[in-house]
């Protein structure tokens, strides 16, 4: 019996850790999956951008894909406070797109995704300003 088995689970293991492997959650999906998110500066994608690597809907359809994958669900780490919602984040984002096509670019970070930190100086300490700080 046990030659059976093999027969059957090794090529199972086989599919499944391809599976496993093949199928990294965190690969770009809208952007080249050569670009990493979490090192891009607002300047590197800025010069994406310029260079039409990809556009301002694609790279924000990414970050807020990488938001939900990782913030809100998934390892749920709840690090945002606030998320503009995804019809106008992708609004904004696609007009942005429509004048850099027309040739109106408002500034260096003109259709650059932005991500505010709340933060806050209390006796001379930095804190969060959604956590608690004791002084």
């Amino acid at each position: 019996m046990a030659p059976r088995i093999s027969w059957v689970l090794v090529p199972l293991a086989i599919a499944a850790s391809l599976a496993w492997f093949a199928g990294d959650v965190h690969s770009p999906k809208t952007i080249p999956s050569s670009i990493d998110l979490l090192t891009l500066t607002a300047r590197d994608v800025a010069e994406l951008l310029n260079n039409q690597t990809f556009t301002s809907l694609q790279v924000t359809q990414e970050y807020l894909r990488r938001i939900d994958l990782d913030d809100r669900s998934g390892l749920g780490l709840h690090t945002m406070l606030e998320v503009t919602p995804r019809a106008i984040a992708l609004h904004i984002a696609s007009e942005r797109d429509q004048e850099r096509r027309k040739g109106i670019i408002r500034s260096p970070l003109h259709g650059v995704p932005v991500l505010l930190k709340a933060s806050i100086i209390r006796q001379q300490r930095y804190a969060c300003a959604d956590s608690f700080s004791k002084g």
